[in-house]
């Protein structure tokens, strides 16, 4: 059907989280729940960085002082020279859901791994965790 014929949308066809989200931006009938999903998604993601970029500064500063840090945002810069082109790859060849889904999931297990590192006491984890947090908040920024 050409554009011009189509008719226009009719309010009752909006969910009532469609017309809610339609006093802040146009949003279509039906389009409410993954726009919902999509702010949540950002909102916990952003939360998320702005905790772990908390914990890292004062963790690497007292594990070795700024010429450790310094050094650490160094190893930052080229773990992030590995880690953009592999992750391109990988978009690549993989739809949005399971790129998401899995970008998620890696990030989410090699949480799981720092804490239980700082709960055996390694030494060397704090500079890990540094780079990671690096090459998570590029990540977070391909997510977004």
């Amino acid at each position: 059907m050409p554009l011009a014929a189509q008719s226009p949308e009719r309010p009752s066809d909006k969910t009532w989280l469609d017309q809610i989200l339609s006093v802040f931006t146009e949003v279509h009938a039906g389009e409410g729940a993954g726009a919902g999903l999509m702010l949540v998604n950002i909102f916990l993601l952003l939360i998320c960085y702005s905790i772990i970029k908390t914990v890292r500064e004062p963790l690497i500063l007292l594990g070795g002082g700024a010429e450790v840090r310094s050094y650490t945002a160094a190893g930052q810069a080229l773990a992030l020279m590995g880690f953009v082109p592999l992750y391109s790859w990988f978009a690549s060849r993989v739809d949005r859901v399971r790129l998401l889904v899995g970008v998620s999931l890696f990030f989410l297990v090699y949480n799981d791994f720092f804490a239980l590192a700082v709960a055996a006491c390694i030494s060397y984890v704090k500079v890990d965790f540094f780079i990671w947090v690096g090459i998570f908040s590029i990540s977070l920024v391909e997510q977004f």
